[in-house]
């Protein structure tokens, strides 16, 4: 298997956990380039027990945090909220994990240059010319 693939699981312990446990076999198990970049929400009923497992996992090639309040998401339900509704304000924050092989970490490993472009690419206001002709007012027959 081959390829750098990002991940958002469900903010769920045992999910998350499940998730990375997934990603640590197909790790372990490939010669070819392969990278998983984690995004998970820093809570703290499922989070306090992911955290220290990460942090301490082979593949781990970098951590950071994207501080709340400091970036936006795209509502899960965008195809029925309001267009306006569309562009969430993070309340909590992100955690960023890249779990990647060595051939992956070769080749998109997480460069200066490719987390910058990453943490600008959450920075708020980014998304606010969109317009989704496809959201539907709540109220709409």
């Amino acid at each position: 298997m081959s390829g750098s693939f990002q991940a958002h699981p469900p903010d769920c312990e045992e999910l998350i956990d499940a998730t990375v446990t997934h990603f640590d076999k197909l790790l372990d198990n490939s010669v070819e380039p392969l990278s998983f970049v984690l995004f998970i929400q820093e809570l703290p009923e499922t989070t306090q027990k992911i955290i220290p497992k990460l942090e301490s996992n082979k593949f781990k090639r970098m951590h950071l945090t994207i501080p709340a309040l400091e970036h936006e998401y795209r509502h899960g339900f965008q195809y029925v909220c309001n267009p306006s509704e569309v562009v969430v304000n993070a309340p909590n924050n992100m955690l960023v994990y890249f779990l990647q092989n060595d051939a992956g970490f070769l080749k998109w490993g997480p460069t200066p240059e490719r987390v910058e472009d990453l943490v600008e690419s959450f920075k708020l206001g980014q998304d606010k010319e969109v317009r989704y002709p496809f959201c539907f007012s709540k109220h709409s027959n």
